[in-house]
């Protein structure tokens, strides 16, 4: 879920459950307040009853004739002469029966007594109030209306000004997905108003100078390094070799410089792939070019058959002709030997190694006598999981950075006793066609 949406969210559901919570609130505060001004207006229809009748003067029948003709003047009022003290004022909610619709009309009631010359009178006042809750209700939907189009305006408003506001951070998010460090360019994050994402571009800056300033050091350092070793290295076969044509060795000494030089042959092997390694990780690579996949997985198998011979493996082929890899070259001549040669030297006498080609798919596979193999660590450098095999453990990690490199996905799994590893690729025309798409506006 992106930033801008969950406090939107959470802000929609915070002001949907005050909306919720206050429209019927609102209703029962403005109820409250009119049946209470309904009150106050019965409580002041009775006083200025018992005040008139007080002003009139009259007694007797007169007085009785005049609460009549109020009782016909003033729909809704009761009056009754009664014996006895005065009696506090009752205010209740009563249903009448409404002949002409058929229903119950409510009314407010007030019941109490009023004197006036020496007379006692039970009074009961009424007041409808059917319209006052259609009022109050009509009130309250038009209130509650106001309320729920501004909290849509207000989603629509932070919506549309949150992406305003956050679309420079996501332009500098996608700047930083596109950044290379083996393009050698600066990051340049895109210009904002907001004092944090400043700050943030900022800080991003001075990481990727950093991290171009580490890269650059590290290809020099690369460089050197290759060109130092290399000189020596070879200067050494080279004297190995003579040292092995020399008359006068004895056959233990010239056990030692067989050894001697298996160590030295092995180091330069060893050299040349974290060469090759690093030359990867660093992009120092031309770019790539289809290569015809089955020649070289053909060639790179009829070699591997020769030396499987020797120890005894059968090696079957399956490779269908014409399949092309968008990759340079030397890089994937390293994959296809890096796979094979693992399938080799891993493998048991008398074993088997199956090679199937495919459009789009690579199986190595090979017997063993190892157990399943933890994909966690079989790519990592330096990694041997059988001490009787020599190796040192980078031919893997190299097939597997080539692959990943070239967007194409190499698995391993292990059924039945055979150890496969799969690579999964593109063709040439799907990669290109994949490029079209992503550069289309």
């Amino acid at each position: 879920m992106r930033l801008l949406d969950r406090s939107l969210r959470r802000l929609s559901l915070y002001a949907v459950a005050v909306l919720l919570l206050s429209v019927p609130g609102y209703y029962l505060m403005v109820r409250s307040l009119w049946m209470g001004s309904v009150d106050e207006g019965l409580t002041d229809r009775r006083d200025a009853l018992e005040e008139g009748l007080a002003r009139t003067g009259l007694t007797g029948d007169t007085l009785l004739q005049a609460a009549r003709l109020a009782e016909r003047l003033q729909p809704g009022l009761v009056l009754t002469p009664i014996a006895g003290p005065a009696r506090p004022d009752s205010i209740y909610t009563a249903l009448h029966p409404d002949e002409p619709g058929g229903g119950d009309e409510q009314f407010r009631c007030l019941a109490g007594t009023v004197q006036a010359n020496g007379t006692t009178w039970a009074v009961v006042l009424e007041e409808e109030v059917e319209e006052t809750d259609e009022v109050v209700g009509a009130l309250v939907t038009v209130t509650a209306a106001f309320l729920a189009v501004l909290l849509v305006g207000f989603v629509l408003l932070n919506k549309r000004l949150g992406r305003r506001v956050w679309r420079p951070f996501e332009d500098t998010l996608a700047r930083l997905r596109a950044f290379d460090l083996s393009a050698q360019r600066p990051l340049v994050p895109a210009a904002s108003d907001v004092a944090e994402l400043n700050e943030l571009n900022t800080t991003l800056v001075r990481l990727a100078d950093r991290a171009l300033a580490t890269y650059r050091e590290q290809k020099e350092f690369t460089e050197n390094a290759a060109h130092e070793m290399q000189t020596p290295l070879a200067l050494l076969q080279s004297r190995m070799d003579l040292l092995l044509q020399s008359p006068g060795l004895t056959e233990e000494q010239a056990e030692l410089v067989e050894g001697a030089k298996r160590t030295v042959d092995r180091l330069a092997h060893l050299h040349q792939d974290l060469l090759l390694l690093s030359r990867i990780e660093n992009g120092q690579w031309p770019a790539e070019a289809p290569i015809d996949l089955s020649a070289l997985v053909a060639r790179s198998a009829d070699a591997l058959a020769e030396q499987a011979a020797l120890q005894g493996i059968i090696v079957e082929q399956h490779v269908r002709p014409g399949i092309q890899l968008a990759v340079h070259a030397t890089l994937a001549a390293s994959l296809v030997g890096n796979l094979l040669s693992n399938a080799l030297r891993h493998n048991r006498p008398g074993g088997r190694i199956r090679i199937d080609l495919e459009p789009g798919t690579l199986v190595v596979a090979n017997t063993g006598d190892t157990p399943p193999l933890d994909p966690a660590l079989l790519f990592q450098r330096f990694r041997t999981f059988d001490a009787r095999h020599k190796g040192h453990g980078l031919g893997l990690s190299i097939a597997k950075r080539i692959a990943d490199l070239h967007g194409a996905r190499l698995a391993y799994a292990h059924r039945e006793g055979w150890h496969s590893f799969t690579l999964s690729f593109r063709s040439p025309s799907e990669s290109l066609q994949e490029a079209r798409l992503a550069l289309r506006p």
